[in-house]
């Protein structure tokens, strides 16, 4: 019996004692997560109370522009954390912007340049309030209206359109909280004409409401009856847009053939009107080029709604398949760079690029197989994309920048110490050093997950002295950056180390470029303040200066911060804030600037 306890005890122990390590990390895998959790935290207050300070700096900028600039991305950063004074903040900035837009000078030539500028300007606050309140976003647009006599056209355009396409994407997203205001403004639109703009709402319409869909499309066709098709190539582009999207809208219904957002009455009514436009443009005098290239892009989109041709006007199939092939018979002896341009932009795989090359014609032929053995390096796969272009590229001169740069490539790709060394070497010998230190960052990035942070930056002090010292061109400003933004990945100290180098010397060229101004250097500074435009190439170097000080922002904020203040002008310090604050909230590296950057990213996070 004591036997019996006696090895129940043991079993007992060994239970406890076997389930000890497993709980054990456990529990200190937890305290990490709220321990990273805690300084998460504390740095995103840290940062937001930062924010708070570039509020009350920006009101202080004498230039409206710069103004208006940083109050607008230091809105939407506020956003989130208090919404209503982001709101306030926005409405200052229309009610300044409205006059800003009527504020003209004696120099027609200078207004020009404003208003171009103002007008990129306008379209970036607009974007960004959208990514919040697409309403507020509509209100801001209209109320910002240029006058005019000011507006800016391209060829062939009316100032009314550029409006009515930014009016309509907005529309769009408006559609996804409020359908019924987006069918309103969207039929707002379709009172003043036609437009290629009316398909971005319908499109969302389609896949949030319906019916509302339906009555848009419906809309649309009422007024595409009034236009002639054969005449006015924006309805024709409507017209066979709506018709794609009509037949495409069955695919989400688990492979139902019926057409969605218009019956088959209307569908059929449109598609006799697209498809005689279009073989009667066809047709049209030899001399009249440009109603010819309409009609042949108009029959490539037809040809893909052969299937609802054949069904809805089968008397139609036979003429626009007869014309499709003669497009394509001409196509082939012309060697037409659209028929191809496709899989030249697309990300197609390497068989399918060899497949179109064997039958494209000579014209087309190498650019498609050099199109091949890039994608085939960017694959990984080098001895294939050397084959391709060996095989398949006759100019010698050609084929020996694709084998180059191949060669250059696989340099980079080092997993292992001798190859390593062995392609350090050879990058060492490239000349000039503006394409020897990308490669030399790139390879320290590979052999940091590779071989580890030791051997990245033994590289990474390698290439660090090939930028050492006083920089004698933007160039050279550049290539030290790059070099710091690499250490931001890897040895943050010795990043802000270049990074504040390049802020001295960033300084010295402000302070000269603002004695120079109105003589060898034009409208870097107006009354009294660098104008934040990163056109002028002095502000776009120290932008790249600040997305270097942005990505070091989450390693050390006080630093970072402390670094931004080292730029003498107060209005460089305070753009210098907002991006730290980017870089710590948001993880964004790029500027400010970048407006596709910057609206893609709040989106992600948002």
């Amino acid at each position: 019996m004591a036997l019996k306890r006696l090895v129940a005890s043991l079993l007992i122990a060994l239970l406890i004692f076997s389930n000890a390590p497993a709980q054990s990390p456990t529990g200190q895998e937890t305290a990490k997560t709220e321990e990273e959790e805690k300084a998460r935290k504390e740095l995103e207050e840290k940062a937001l109370a930062l924010l708070d300070e570039v509020v009350v700096d920006a009101a202080t900028l004498r230039i409206p522009e710069n103004r208006f600039k940083i109050q607008s991305h230091a809105a939407i950063m506020l956003w989130e954390h208090d919404a209503k004074r982001a709101r306030i903040i926005f409405r200052d900035v229309m009610s300044g912007f409205i006059q800003l837009m009527n504020y003209s000078t004696s120099d027609e030539a200078q207004n020009r340049r404003l208003m171009q500028s103002r007008t990129q300007l306008r379209q970036e606050i607009m974007q960004l309030i959208a990514t919040r309140d697409a309403e507020m976003a509509l209100e801001f647009l209209r109320a910002t209206r240029p006058p005019p006599s000011t507006q800016a056209t391209g060829r062939g355009r009316q100032p009314s359109d550029d409006e009515d396409r930014l009016e309509m994407n907005l529309a769009a997203q408006v559609a996804a909280t409020d359908p019924e205001r987006a069918l309103e403004l969207a039929q707002e639109s379709l009172q003043k004409g036609v437009s290629s703009a009316v398909i971005a709402p319908l499109t969302q319409l389609q896949s949030k409401d319906e019916k509302a869909a339906a009555r848009l499309a419906g809309d649309i066709v009422t007024r595409l009856r009034t236009e002639n098709l054969a005449q006015n190539q924006e309805a024709m582009n409507v017209a066979l847009s709506l018709l794609r999207l009509a037949a495409s809208g069955g695919s989400k219904t688990g492979g139902n053939d019926k057409l969605t957002i218009m019956s088959e009455q209307s569908f059929t009514q449109l598609l006799d009107m697209v498809t005689t436009a279009a073989l009667n443009n066809s047709a049209a005098n030899s001399s009249d080029s440009r109603r010819r290239n309409n009609s042949r892009n108009a029959i490539r989109t037809l040809q893909s709604l052969m299937p609802e041709i054949e069904k809805y006007a089968p008397s139609r199939a036979e003429a626009l398949r007869k014309r499709t092939d003669e497009i394509s018979r001409n196509d082939s002896r012309s060697g037409n760079f659209n028929e191809y341009s496709r899989y030249m932009r697309s990300n197609v795989p390497v068989e399918t690029l060899l497949e179109v090359a064997a039958g494209a014609p000579a014209q087309m032929q190498e650019m498609l197989y050099q199109r091949a053995a890039s994608r085939a390096a960017s694959e990984g796969d080098l001895d294939r994309a050397r084959q391709i272009a060996n095989d398949n590229i006759s100019n010698p001169n050609r084929r020996n920048q694709i084998l180059a740069n191949i060669e250059n490539q696989s340099l980079v790709q080092a997993a292992d110490r001798e190859k390593l060394e062995e392609a350090r070497q050879r990058i060492s010998q490239i000349q000039p050093v503006d394409r020897r230190v990308p490669m030399m960052i790139q390879l320290a990035l590979t052999a940091e997950k590779a071989l580890g942070k030791e051997t990245a930056l033994k590289l990474l002090d390698e290439v660090r002295y090939q930028v050492v010292g006083r920089a004698a061109n933007y160039q050279q400003l550049d290539l030290r950056l790059q070099v710091a933004r690499a250490y931001a990945q890897i040895d943050p100290l010795r990043g802000f180390e270049l990074i504040e180098s390049t802020i001295d010397h960033l300084n010295e060229l402000i302070t000269a470029a603002e004695v120079l101004d109105g003589f060898d250097i034009r409208e870097t500074f107006q009354d009294g303040e660098m104008r934040l435009q990163p056109t002028i190439q002095l502000t776009g170097m120290t932008q790249r200066c600040l997305e270097g000080l942005a990505s070091l922002s989450e390693a050390d904020f006080e630093r970072a911060r402390l670094t931004g203040d080292r730029f003498h002008r107060p209005e460089v310090r305070v753009l210098a804030r907002l991006s730290i604050i980017q870089g710590v909230l948001y993880g964004q590296t790029g500027s400010i600037f970048n407006r596709r950057n910057f609206r893609t990213n709040f989106r992600r996070t948002f």
